[in-house]
């Protein structure tokens, strides 16, 4: 589902960066039975992150599943350091299926944010550059 790799890779929605700071890895937990990517939507070419082999895989039994994104692999995947930089969230590991959320990383600010939640199963939460990937009650 997100960004992994999201928004990374996804997002799902992410190392965000400043022109002159660097912000921590993205990461994400995926506690759905799920596993999860994300598709850029505003970028001259719109890969998903398994284009870099990038998801974050489905909860196993109690754990949630992880992934971590660094600078690098958002600005390869967003190509672009500064700006916004939106995907959708898919709750497989290539993009496929009905989406999930859509979700923008500012690459100025560094703020993770759910725009919408496009299927009401889902429950997605940021806390600074860490995205929680739930079932809605």
């Amino acid at each position: 589902m997100l960004l992994k790799k999201i928004l990374l890779t996804g997002l799902t929605v992410a190392s965000l960066s400043l022109p002159a700071l660097a912000f921590a890895d993205l990461t994400t937990s995926n506690w759905t039975d799920e596993d999860s990517s994300v598709k850029i939507t505003n970028a001259a070419v719109n890969f998903c992150s398994d284009t870099f082999g990038a998801y974050t895989p489905k909860r196993q039994g109690a754990q949630p599943g992880t992934s971590s994104s660094t600078e690098a692999q958002i600005n390869g995947l967003c190509m672009r350091k500064t700006g916004v930089c939106k995907a959708t969230m898919y709750p497989t590991k290539n993009c496929q299926g009905a989406p999930v959320a859509n979700m923008a990383l500012d690459r100025d600010t560094g703020v993770v944010s759910v725009e919408a939640i496009l299927d009401p199963k889902y429950k997605i939460e940021v806390t600074g550059t860490h995205i929680d990937i739930r079932y809605a009650s």
